[in-house]
């Protein structure tokens, strides 16, 4: 029997709870950004939560649905009470549960993966535009969206990136620099480091800046997203960019 595919699979990640400020505000973040994801016009899509600590059920949240967690002992990317670190040990610790949320998400079979920070907003119509004009594209990039602190919110547009939830992959792109013939459901975050280049693991899965360039010069182009898809929450107090509403406007997001 043929396996039914999803059109789209979110991916996203939350921060080890020892370089938090405030887990459980962490986690009241990440269930605005899923009811966000959730509200998609078009229910043929999948959430993966990938956390060293999973604090809250949000199956009890009708507004949340379609979610997975895969809970993980990664060790923490700074010492203990260090909020913010390096952009390499970031993307490290965020790569590598990316990579344990990619070995899980091979059950839904999807076309295409998206990674979401875990306090931004997506537009509902992503899924269902993705559905009707899927030609087996690399991947779809979203250049229109907003900055937001809850308080006020701004157009913002960038053509390679504004925010890390903006890039949409084709999934069999996506995973084909990762040796997943070495991973399973429980590799560790040493196994999953070297089950592809630090590069790709850094710089295309662990960020959101390169992927555009990075297959647009394999001649493998990415298709825009034609209206604002996403919003950039900043201010609230676990953004890793220390990305602020005045100065994000004037200078450029993460």
């Amino acid at each position: 029997m043929k396996k039914e595919k999803t059109i789209l699979t979110f991916i996203t990640s939350i921060r080890h709870p020892d370089n938090s400020n405030d887990y459980n505000g962490v986690w009241n973040l990440l269930r605005n950004t899923l009811r966000s994801i959730c509200a998609q016009t078009n229910e043929n899509f999948k959430v993966i939560v990938v956390a060293n600590k999973i604090l809250d059920d949000f199956k009890s949240d009708p507004q949340i649905k379609n979610l997975e967690f895969v809970e993980v002992d990664f060790k923490a990317p700074a010492e203990k009470g260090k909020v913010h670190t390096t952009m390499e040990s970031l993307r490290h610790d965020r790569s590598t549960k990316y990579v344990r949320g990619l070995i899980h998400a091979k059950k839904y079979n999807s076309i295409y993966t998206m990674f979401v920070d875990a306090d931004d907003f997506l537009s509902n119509k992503l899924v269902q535009y993705i559905a009707d004009n899927d030609k087996d594209q690399n991947g779809w990039t979203i250049k229109d969206g907003f900055v937001s602190d809850l308080k006020k919110i701004k157009p913002k547009s960038d053509p390679k990136s504004f925010c890390g939830s903006n890039i949409i992959i084709n999934t069999k792109l996506l995973e084909s620099e990762i040796n997943f013939s070495i991973l399973n459901n429980s590799s560790t975050q040493n196994e999953i480091t070297k089950s592809s280049s630090k590069f790709y693991l850094s710089r295309i899965i662990g960020s959101h800046k390169f992927s555009v360039d990075y297959f647009g010069e394999k001649k493998l182009p990415f298709t825009t997203i034609p209206f604002p898809g996403t919003i950039y929450h900043v201010d609230t107090g676990e953004n890793h960019s220390l990305a602020h509403f005045r100065t994000d406007l004037e200078n450029g997001a993460h």
